[in-house]
């Protein structure tokens, strides 16, 4: 099959404004769909990305980012047989996984060695009128989900859902989440929905009605030395959302023993907690988790459709992509952005 030129939105090198630009896509494989991408989330990863703080290796200019893609199947390959033409789907982080190695038969397709990100390198994203991955890593969406608010479930929901999972969160443990951004308020009302008790930790105070409104029961200042000592040892699962580093060992003091701290926020640096006198002596456990592998995607779109949970979006016009880019790096955004195309 022959390629396809499509309009998109292109950064042309680091930290430039997006313009219009001419993309060409790649052939469309046996396996693949070609998606007339209709809602694009923009991740701070987008950002990353584009203004090249991961360095070569995620930014290649011209770069078309974006990888919180909703859009219909307009075309598909041969091989293609469960997604029909006109089927609404969604594509996360990774646009293709080799579905043999050891990683993929054990369900961790997302850390597949052989995997295709889908803005990352060479890779280009979704700010596109079609996009082009694996009609095996696009998942159609339940119809009780807005399409203008599913786009974000597949990096950001899934991020804060796969952790629920993986590491054995049971209904009546005492969650914490800390920070209420992008990842958290959708973690909170995650963590509700499985049925535990909910705690919000954050450093900004004015977020304490809406961390409730989303989940949380209680709310922990975490700028308040008080609260944060009157909470020692009440945790059982910690989600660490936010992307800097912590004072680790005032946080791992909030668990209980045999607690557990996952974090997902991308955080450049390393974790320091004393071995024997913390970790050892309470059975602690730290841990990292990245988004998830295809059962687990779907388990959460299920799991979203039943529960009607959405992430709180912002939804603007492409043609002010480049003001959405701008206050997702500056941080204004509550909680999450979405162009629609």
């Amino acid at each position: 099959m022959s390629k396809t030129v499509t309009e998109s939105w292109a950064a042309m090198e680091p930290k430039a404004k997006v313009v219009p630009y001419q993309l060409e896509l790649p052939t469309l494989g046996p396996n693949d769909v070609e998606v007339d991408v209709e809602y694009c989330g923009i991740c701070h990863s987008d950002v990353h990305i584009i203004d090249k703080e991961w360095g070569d290796e995620a930014s290649r200019f011209p770069k078309v980012a974006g990888h919180e893609i909703v859009g219909k199947v307009s075309r598909r390959g041969t091989e293609v047989k469960e997604l029909q033409i006109g089927d609404r789907v969604g594509i996360g982080w990774y646009r293709r996984a080799c579905l043999s190695c050891e990683e993929c038969i054990e369900g961790y397709e997302n850390l597949c060695p052989h995997g295709e990100a889908t803005c990352f390198g060479a890779s280009q994203g979704g700010f596109a009128r079609k996009t082009i991955a694996d009609a095996r890593v696009a998942f159609p969406i339940p119809k009780e989900i807005p399409p203008e608010y599913a786009g974000p479930l597949f990096c950001g929901g899934i991020t804060v859902f796969a952790p629920f999972r993986r590491f054995g969160v049971k209904p009546g443990d005492h969650v914490a989440v800390v920070g209420i951004g992008g990842l958290g308020h959708m973690a909170l009302k995650f963590a509700k929905a499985f049925g535990c008790k909910v705690t919000a930790i954050s450093s900004s105070a004015d977020k304490i009605n809406e961390a409730k409104e989303y989940g949380a029961s209680h709310f922990i200042n975490s700028s308040d030395e008080k609260q944060m000592k009157e909470a020692q040892g009440t945790i059982d699962f910690m989600l660490v959302t936010v992307p800097k580093k912590l004072p680790w060992q005032q946080y791992t003091a909030l668990l209980r023993r045999n607690g557990k701290m996952a974090i997902v926020g991308a955080i450049l640096g390393n974790v320091e907690v004393p071995v024997m006198t913390e970790l050892m002596v309470r059975q602690l456990t730290i841990c990292g988790s990245i988004t998830g592998g295809r059962a687990l995607i779907k388990d959460m779109l299920d799991f979203c459709a039943l529960h009607q949970i959405f992430p709180k979006c912002e939804v603007t016009s492409v043609n002010h992509l480049n003001e959405a880019l701008d206050k997702v790096r500056e941080n204004k955004v509550r909680y999450r952005m979405v162009v629609k195309l």
